[in-house]
């Protein structure tokens, strides 16, 4: 499964089951030393590792973007996506074309 797949299907699954994809996407574990040293798994250091995390590193085309869960200003779930990471720190929308967006769970 491409990690385009993967998005269209988290966002499907957010429709028929918001409850479910909510508790799975914000659900965190706490990592181990090696995962925190695996480029290809992504965590938050004060938080731990959570599904979107996991799916990073399974989804083998994310070499230069990455599976992300798309919040708005409440904390609301509202979708996913693909961000690419470009020079400064910054990312950008790369898929879908019309990615989430505020105010439209």
């Amino acid at each position: 499964m491409t990690a385009r797949q993967v998005v269209d299907q988290l966002n499907k699954l957010l429709k028929i089951d918001r409850n479910l994809t909510e508790r799975l996407v914000n659900t965190r574990y706490p990592v181990s030393e090696e995962y925190k040293q695996a480029d290809e798994f992504t965590y938050m250091e004060d938080t731990g590792a959570g599904m979107i995390g996991v799916l990073n590193g399974l989804v083998l085309d994310t070499d230069f973007y990455r599976i992300a869960a798309n919040y708005d200003d409440n904390d609301v779930l509202i979708g996913f996506s693909l961000l690419e990471f470009v020079p400064g720190g910054k990312s950008v929308v790369i898929y879908p074309e019309n990615p989430p967006t505020f105010g439209q769970p």
